[in-house]
């Protein structure tokens, strides 16, 4: 893979991932904003210094990819939990696929872990590309 698709990736997911936060906003979103905030802005230093950790493509992807993961199943909405990022894209697209409300523990926990995983991955290329 070359550093050209790397850099086309990283930015097309993080603007799904950041597009994907937009549209599923809600009281978790705010009650989350002091730890997505600080992540989602070291993500965009990581994007602008990417020129610099060349040899790291496959850590740039996988960072890339978790962003997207998290924005994906991160449950929120407005007054309660009633979607996460999948079903309100799909419902902005016009497609209702539901939100089902027997995973919404594994939602969350996997979406804070994922959050936690991003920010150990971010804090690590960010050195690097230093």
């Amino acid at each position: 893979m070359t550093l050209k698709t790397a850099k086309v990736f990283y930015w097309t997911s993080f603007g799904l991932s950041v597009t994907i936060l937009l549209l599923n906003f809600g009281l978790g979103l705010i009650a989350m904003r002091l730890v997505i905030l600080p992540v989602l802005i070291l993500h965009f230093a990581i994007g602008l210094g990417l020129d610099q950790i060349v040899d790291q493509k496959s850590a740039v992807i996988l960072s890339a990819i978790n962003l997207l993961l998290f924005a994906l199943i991160r449950p929120d909405g407005v007054h309660a939990f009633t979607d996460n990022g999948l079903s309100s894209s799909l419902d902005f697209l016009g497609i209702n696929a539901g939100y089902s409300y027997n995973y919404e523990d594994y939602f969350f926990i996997g979406g804070l872990v994922l959050l936690l995983v991003q920010a150990v991955m971010d804090i690590r290329l960010w050195k690097m590309a230093k």
